[in-house]
């Protein structure tokens, strides 16, 4: 695979309603109006008994339910410990997701990997800064079909040096016809540590946070 270096081109859910746990009615509280519909029932009109077998069947319902959803939270913490324990066993492997972020250190050159589906005459890779501006804009010719990797020099667009952090970048892909070709963006490197986030586990790539999810391959470090 060719390491291109690149000098820059110029171009001028709908909020769902939910019912807190107060609302609703618990095992216990259903117990306690139950109860206290058989003590102060009328004695002229007692709880027959078709309505009183229904009643119960429907706390027994509740029960069940109440297990279940216990049984569901101690599988669910069972799975994340797993999770999360495998997660390590990253560290040190190098690893591809899917995705359109790269990590620039100041001063620093910084990878961008994508794949073409077909030949490319034009190639334009857009870098964006984590405001959405366009930095720069990078143009290629005449790509091959299949992987690439290409070296940014982590300049803008009138060559000055960009600061450390995290940018996105997008690729646009043309046949000699000038027509659009798929392209897959790609993050790549070697897992340097691993961290948690409201039960979401993330592979860091030295600053750059990866979802697990959104891993695609792995492999062993090659030294």
């Amino acid at each position: 695979m060719a390491i291109q270096t690149l000098e820059p081109v110029v171009k001028n859910e709908a909020p769902q309603n939910s019912t807190g746990a107060s609302s609703r009615l618990g095992k216990e509280e259903f117990l306690k109006l139950f109860m206290a519909q058989m003590q102060y029932q009328n004695p002229l009109e007692p709880l027959k008994g078709t309505e009183f077998t229904a009643q119960l069947a429907q706390f027994s319902q509740l029960e069940q339910m109440w297990n279940i959803n216990e049984n569901l939270k101690n599988n669910q913490l069972f799975l994340n410990s797993l999770n999360n324990a495998q997660a390590v066993n990253f560290i040190g492997k190098n690893i591809k997701a899917v995705g359109n972020s790269v990590y620039l250190k100041e001063g620093d050159s910084a990878f961008i990997y994508y794949k073409l589906k077909e030949d490319a005459a034009k190639v334009f890779v857009h870098i964006y800064d984590t405001n959405g501006n366009l930095v720069t804009t990078l143009e290629l010719k005449n790509q091959k079909a299949g992987e690439q990797k290409l070296e940014w020099d982590g300049k803008d667009d009138k060559g000055n040096s960009l600061g450390s952090g995290q940018y996105s970048f997008e690729i646009e892909a043309y046949d000699a016809d000038e027509k659009r070709i798929d392209v897959t963006s790609y993050i790549q490197g070697e897992v340097t540590g691993v961290t948690y986030e409201k039960a979401i586990v993330y592979l860091l790539l030295g600053e750059q946070k990866i979802a697990i999810s959104d891993v695609i391959e792995i492999k062993k470090n090659e030294t």
